[in-house]
C-alpha cells in the first residue's frame, strides 16, 4: 500500500517559510539546492531517520497555502512530544488550536503564508467522524483522558 513519504510545498517567501517550518514546528534543515529555472529549495524534517519530510521550494507563482490545501497532518509518537510542540509553535503561531477529534489529540498551528499544519497523537478510542471539541493539552493524561471520555459520552459516542 503506498505511503505518503513527503511534501513539496511551493512558497512566495522561502525565508519565512523556513522560520515558520523550524522555529515554530521543529523541523531542521538537512539539504539545500538550487534548481536551474526552479528556485531554492531547501529540505526538512523533524525525523532523524529520514531525509526530508517537507522541501519549500521558492516560487514567484506559488499561491496561497490555504488556496488548495486546508492542512497538512503529521503524527508524533506521545502527548509529551504534542505538547513539547505546542510550546514552541505558541511563541510565535499566528494562530494555534487545540482541538480533540475523539480518535486524536490535535494541534493545529496557522502558517505566514496560509494554511495550517496539524501535529496529533492517537487516542485509545475509534469515533465517528466528523468530531472536534477543543481540549486543554496543559492537563494531567489522566485529567485530559477524563474530559475527552466526558466530551464523548455527551455525544453519545459508545466508549
Amino acid at each position: 500500500m503506498p505511503v505518503i513519504d513527503h511534501l513539496e510545498l511551493a512558497v512566495r517567501d522561502l525565508t519565512i517559510a523556513e522560520e515558520f517550518w523550524c522555529e515554530q514546528l521543529g523541523f531542521w534543515e538537512t539539504d539545500r539546492s538550487a534548481q536551474p529555472g526552479e528556485g531554492e529549495m531547501v529540505f526538512l524534517t523533524s525525523d532523524r531517520s529520514v531525509h526530508h519530510q517537507v522541501v519549500l521550494r521558492q516560487s514567484a507563482d506559488a499561491g496561497s497555502l490555504s488556496g488548495a490545501i486546508d492542512h497538512i497532518a503529521f503524527r508524533v509518537g506521545s502527548l509529551e512530544e504534542l505538547r513539547a510542540r505546542l510550546r514552541t509553535a505558541i511563541t510565535a503561531a499566528e494562530r494555534v488550536e487545540t482541538v480533540s477529534h475523539g480518535s486524536t489529540w490535535s494541534l493545529y498551528v496557522s502558517g505566514p503564508q496560509g494554511g495550517r499544519v496539524e501535529f496529533y497523537v492517537n487516542t485509545p478510542w475509534k469515533v465517528a467522524q466528523p468530531c472536534r471539541f477543543e481540549v486543554d493539552l496543559s492537563e494531567d493524561d489522566d485529567r485530559l483522558y477524563e474530559s475527552t471520555r466526558r466530551h464523548l459520552r455527551e455525544r453519545g459516542e459508545p466508549i
